[in-house]
């Protein structure tokens, strides 16, 4: 497994890089948290086991679910929110691999010296040594302060971007919600029951009209 050579600065003290790990995984956490709440949102009361089974699936199906989601129910979104929630998923993705190393590293004091003479030392959240030590020393990722602190706002750009949009959906449903009156709410509960199965078609006729009626 390759190598990254270490070549910046590290960490005066393990500290450093403590004090960001936890908001670091807070920030990851949070943007897996605001990608479920529009899932739920978006497949509501009509899919109650979809809902279930996002919340137990690995991250891979969790974003093929929603991104299934998001074509199925394209019509509650205004032009380009999609498309900015799947950029945004898609970065998200890119930037799962670093999660994992800052979630599973270690934190060690490591001096190197590079070819041109130059020295660089300090504390780095690096891969554990289990990793081939001591047959083939070095770290497979490393990183500093300054790297971590980096990632965290990539993370927080991607989550921001989501959950705007979700914001803006919850306004829209609202706002329609508002202008609606008790019969709408009762016909929306009997269309989700049927809908979700609960009512049995022997019974289905008592809640709709007659076709001649539709028009």
């Amino acid at each position: 497994m390759a190598k990254k050579p270490i070549t910046a600065p590290g960490a005066a003290s393990e500290d450093e890089i403590l004090q960001l790990i936890g908001p670091a995984l807070h920030w990851w956490e949070d943007s897996e948290s605001v990608l479920m709440r529009l899932f739920k949102h978006i497949c509501g009361e009509a899919e109650p086991v979809a809902s279930v089974a996002y919340e137990y699936a690995p991250r891979s199906v969790r974003y093929s679910m929603l991104e299934e989601a998001l074509k199925h129910y394209s019509f509650r979104f205004v032009p380009d929110e999609t498309a900015k929630i799947l950029k945004a998923m898609k970065r998200l993705n890119k930037l799962a691999a670093v999660r994992n190393e800052i979630a599973h590293g270690m934190i060690t004091h490591h001096t190197q010296a590079g070819k041109d003479g130059t020295v660089v030392s300090g504390y780095y959240l690096v891969s554990p040594p289990s990793e081939g030590w001591p047959h083939d020393p070095g770290y497979r990722f490393h990183h500093t302060p300054t790297t971590i602190a980096a990632w965290v706002e990539q993370v927080r750009d991607q989550r921001w971007e989501v959950l705007q949009i979700y914001q803006a959906l919850l306004i829209r449903d609202q706002e329609e919600q508002s202008k609606a009156d008790r019969d709408w709410f009762m016909q929306r509960h009997q269309a989700t029951a049927i809908a979700a199965g609960r009512v049995p078609a022997s019974e289905i006729g008592k809640y709709m009209k007659a076709r001649k009626d539709w028009d």
